[in-house]
């Protein structure tokens, strides 16, 4: 027996499906979200169906006249921003119906592998760094963990101290550590030891103080 949802979306899903394969629908507040997998390209509400699209696809949609769903639903929700009721000419053309719904997919799946990215990419929660280191190298210009290590950890900490930040040794480690994707309580000796080398050369260059480990 199916269930309320498949029983209202049954159309709407078997004639997506014959265009891209499966599809699944799911209740969203009053209306249901139409998915491939995990991407909600769709949304199904009074009989009505409308296709999500942003950018380019949007702009082309809009074109051939298209109605913004927050224009066109009596009871919209908030989730309907950015989608459009086709209009006949593309439901009825069934190789540009199935095109412009790759498309919005296409879309979909492209903005979710961009803020995957973002977030890979952020200096918390990398080993050793958290929000506090993260807002103090975003002071210095460095703003993913990319700018991080192009920049390198002796170049940050100078950098940090120039700007009246207050760092020491052992934050130092911990920058040192992260550029080596390490735990700082795992950093040896001669590790240690060549870094600090490299830290005070850089420092004598920039006319400032050597680190000495032993008092600091």
């Amino acid at each position: 027996m199916m269930s309320i949802t498949n029983t209202l979306t049954f159309e709407i899903r078997k004639e997506l499906s014959e265009l891209i394969g499966d599809v699944s629908a799911k209740g969203v507040f009053n209306s249901y979200g139409i998915f491939q997998e995990k991407s909600m390209f769709g949304l199904f509400q009074d009989n009505y169906f409308y296709l999500r699209a942003v950018g380019k696809l949007a702009q082309y949609l809009e074109s051939q006249g298209a109605i913004p769903y927050m224009e066109h639903s009596e009871k919209p929700v908030s989730c309907g921003i950015n989608f459009y009721l086709l209009p006949d000419k593309i439901r009825e053309n069934k190789d540009l119906y199935k095109s412009v719904v790759l498309w919005s997919i296409e879309q979909i799946e492209e903005d979710r592998n961009q803020k995957e990215m973002a977030k890979v990419d952020l200096i918390r929660g990398r080993v050793n760094l958290s929000v506090r280191h993260e807002r103090l190298l975003n002071k210095i210009g460095i703003r993913s963990f990319d700018d991080f290590l192009k920049a390198g950890a002796e170049y940050c900490y100078i950098a940090l101290k120039k700007a009246g930040v207050s760092v020491n040794l052992s934050f130092f480690w911990n920058l040192k550590a992260a550029s080596l994707r390490k735990h700082s309580m795992m950093l040896t000796q001669e590790e240690k030891e060549k870094a600090l080398e490299v830290l005070n050369t850089a420092l004598a260059k920039e006319g400032m103080r050597a680190i000495d480990p032993i008092k600091d």
